[in-house]
């Protein structure tokens, strides 16, 4: 499994498609993650394609459902262990004020951080240009 993380559009998905010789086709994104509402149909999706981008979308859409990210994301990359998942950094800035917000932020955190430590390779990319963290 491969990670990639970075700011807000500094380019990740675009990076990693020329990196890796790949097409936006080849990830689930958040356009896909509201066409399905279980737990099951998600894992479906998740193992049908090559890569997730925007996991932080896809953490927040799982905790709108009651599903845990962290347990199902585990779930993905035993499944499929060659996948490719790419995530803004949303730890950083200001703290947010609601409650549910500061809430998701530290899921994400959490979540990315057991990714991290399951990661063959990670990268962090700023302004298009990856940044190897992890061999």
């Amino acid at each position: 499994m491969e990670l990639y993380v970075g700011g807000c559009f500094q380019g990740k998905q675009r990076y990693v498609c020329e990196k890796k010789d790949m097409s936006k086709e080849q990830f689930m994104d958040e356009s896909i993650f509201y066409n399905y509402e279980t737990e099951k149909e998600w894992m479906e999706q998740c193992c049908q394609y090559k890569g997730i981008n925007h996991v932080h979308l896809l953490v927040r859409r799982l905790l709108e459902q009651a599903v845990n990210p962290k347990t199902f994301l585990e779930q993905v990359i035993e499944k499929n262990p060659d996948i490719i998942l790419i995530c803004d950094e949303v730890g950083y800035g200001i703290v947010p004020l609601k409650r549910e917000d500061r809430e998701y932020r530290e899921i994400v955190g959490r979540t990315m951080c057991m990714a991290a430590q399951k990661a063959d390779h990670m990268e962090r990319i700023i302004g298009g240009i990856g940044i190897v963290l992890k061999e």
